[in-house]
Order: structure tokens, then sequence, then C-alpha cells
């Protein structure tokens, strides 16, 4: 039975009691999961693990982590964890990161077995492939309140910190990158996960803006989108505001005015992810805005930055553009700037403007983000409105034979 079947079943009654009837199915499946060249089916196999777990949690408890009744799995999984080379128990502690995330019941049996500790201790390896896994591992283990708080206890935030430390790291660009990247991640999870990584380690942010004049664009990259995600809760964006990192939040937002058009787009994904982030708490809307103003100048605003990009020849430059237009229409003031700045709202719904697949789709997908705000008749203008609402019930990608209609600005 191929592996994607096997999946299907994991998550159904019958399908599960079928693979629990089957237990020389599980040895063919251990046997791919452990296969050093079939990456794809250990993938695939950790899923089925993880879904069967999700689905009947006790019964899978049993089978892979307590060994109650005839299953041998557990035993199996801790001898090869101590002899197996350094991918493999890689791959199993993937798993148990995996499984750590689905409850805290799950969370508290990976815990007792001691596979947490081990997770944390390979941040500490001196084996590159292990402390690159151990990014992505932590940031699974550390997505629930208990493993926040083991992170705190096990000084993850310091040795992430230590990690940035400009003369004493001595780390390669892809480790520096993904400690960055695990920062943001952790920081953006939680108002509890921020205070732990950032309200407790304000230094952190020091460090990354340190390296904003590295020469690796993987790294400035990744301090970007960690800054952003570190914008992402309430507290976060509170404390980037403030007057004593105007220059980290200047510095960011000049790369939306860089001639890297890569640099550029980066920064308009990241605006983009803070305002779609910090959109559902109310609070925040002021603070989303000051942030988002910074991307301009007094006489050159942000709507004026992302108009400017959404013109050029680059593709992917105007993506991030729509994208991060479509992130502002979500506010009242990103509709207000959106129908005044002039020729914008017409261009958007001249579907002759744009020739790609994605860039039709993203003009729409910003148009219609723009009729579905609670406000959009008043904000918009009941003209406008209609012709948005138009433009949004004929599809995507339809073409009218005659002139594209002109949208009235009905604020001037």
């Amino acid at each position: 039975m191929a592996l994607q079947q096997l999946r299907r079943c994991a998550s159904r009654e019958d399908g599960f009691n079928f693979l629990m009837s089957n237990l020389p199915l599980f040895d063919s499946l251990l046997q791919v999961f452990f296969d050093d060249m079939h990456i794809g089916g250990y993938e695939l196999v950790a899923k089925i693990f993880v879904d069967m777990a999700r689905h009947f949690p006790e019964r899978t408890m049993q089978l892979l982590v307590s060994g109650d009744g005839a299953s041998k799995i557990p035993a199996y999984f801790d001898a090869q964890l101590a002899t197996s080379s350094e991918m493999l128990r890689i791959r199993l502690l993937d798993l148990f990161a995996s499984l750590s995330t689905i409850s805290n019941t799950w969370f508290e049996a990976m815990e007792v077995k001691g596979y947490v500790t081990l997770i944390f201790g390979e941040l500490d390896s001196d084996d590159l492939l292990a402390r690159l896994s151990a990014f992505q591992l932590l940031g699974k283990v550390c997505s629930s309140q208990r493993g926040l708080e083991l992170m705190k206890h096990s000084n993850v935030p310091d040795k992430l910190h230590a990690m940035l430390d400009l003369e004493a790291s001595g780390l390669n660009n892809i480790v520096l990158s993904n400690a960055i990247t695990l920062i943001g991640e952790i920081a953006s999870s939680s108002e509890f996960a921020f205070i732990v990584m950032i309200s407790e380690h304000t230094d952190i942010i020091t460090s990354m803006h340190a390296h904003m004049e590295h020469d690796s664009d993987e790294v400035i990259q990744a301090i970007i989108f960690a800054l952003a995600r570190i914008c992402c809760t309430g507290a976060g964006i509170t404390l980037l505001l403030q007057d004593k990192y105007s220059l980290v939040i200047r510095e960011w937002l000049e790369f939306g005015h860089s001639s890297n058009a890569e640099m550029k787009a980066t920064t308009f994904y990241s605006l983009s992810l803070v305002l779609d982030r910090l959109f559902p708490v109310a609070s925040a809307h002021a603070k989303a805005h000051q942030l988002y103003s910074k991307l301009g100048f007094t006489d050159y605003p942000s709507i004026e930055v992302i108009h400017k990009s959404l013109n050029g020849a680059l593709s992917e430059l105007k993506y991030a553009a729509l994208t991060l237009l479509k992130s502002t229409l979500r506010y009242d003031w990103g509709l207000q700037e959106f129908i005044r700045f002039p020729g914008l709202s017409d261009w958007m719904v001249n579907r002759s403007t744009e020739n790609t697949k994605k860039g039709h789709e993203l003009k729409y997908e910003a148009i219609q983000q723009a009729i579905q705000h609670p406000n959009s008749k008043a904000l918009l203008g009941i003209g406008n409105y209609h012709v948005f609402l138009e433009y949004v019930k004929l599809g995507i990608y339809y073409q009218r034979a005659e002139a594209a209609v002109m949208v009235k600005d009905e604020h001037g």
C-alpha cells in the first residue's frame, strides 16, 4: 500500500485499526523511516505517525512511546538514538519534536523520555548538521508554554544571543541566519514567548542590528524578517517603536528603497507580515500604521513607494508591492490612502496593466480585500465600491473588450 494511502488511513478509525492490527506493516514503515536514501519516504512515515498521534493519542502513545503491550518500537527508537548516524538521530528527534506540538500530554511524554532535553542539547553540538537541525527542532518544541519555560531554563536565548556576537561567534552565514530566524519565529509566537526571548534579552536587538551591514544578503534578509516578527505582537511593536530603536527601524525600512530589488521585495514582504499579524489586535492598529508610514518620507509617502514598484519591470518586486498593498487594505487608513492616491485605483481595476497569472491573482485578492472591509462603501465611496465589486464578480482573468472603467476620487 502506498505511503500516501497509509497516511489517509491514519486519521480514520477503520484505517487506524487496520494499521494497529498489522504490526509487520510497521516494520516496513520503520525501514523506510531509517533508510538513508529515502528522504521523501521518511517524511511521509513521520506524518503518518503524527496523524495517528493526533487522532488516536492513547493507543499511539502505547505503540510509539510507552511500549505497553507487544510494541517494541520505543526500545527500537532508543537504540537507534544511541547507535545511528547523526542524520538518522535528527530524523528521530524531528519526529519527537513534531509529536511534542500535538498536546500537553504528548509534550510531557517527550519530556519524560528525555527527548526534549536531547533536542535542546543539539544546539551545543559541534556537528554542523546537528546545529542547523537544532534550529528547526527548537522552533517546534518552543511552540508551547512548557517548551518556552524549558527553553528559558536551558538558557537558549543566551545561547542564541552568543551566536550573534560579532567577534566571538565565528559562525558561517547559514548558521548565523538560522539563529536570527529562530529568534524571530519564537518571539512572534505569543506574548509570553516575546517576554522570554526579547523582553528579558533586549540586547539581542542591538546584536542583530550590528549585522545590518553584513556582506551576506541571506543574513540581512534574516534580520529583516526577524525584526518584522518581533513587531508581530503588541508588546513587540511597542518596544521597537521606542526612540532608542529608531535607527534599527530606519535601517530596516531603508531597504525598501534599495537598488537591490530582492532586498526591496523582502522589506515589502516583511511589512506585509507585520500588518497581517497585527490586524486582529485592534489596539495595535495605530502602531501598525506608524511603522508602515516609516517606509516613506514626508514628501514621499509609503503608498507612493508601493505605487512606484507596481509600475516597475521586475515581476517579483511588483508581487511584493501588491502583497503589501493588500495588507494595508485591511485597515481604515489603508483604504483611505489607496483611494486618494492619484491613478492607483484606476491601475488596479485595469486588467491590461498586468500580464502574469500571479499578478492578476494578487490584484484580484487586493481588490477583494478592499470590498470586504466592513466600512468599504463609506471609505471608498459608493461609486468606487461598485466598480470594485463588479471587478471581483467578473473573476480574476476576465478581459473587457472596451476601455477600462475609471475610478472616481469621491474624496477629492
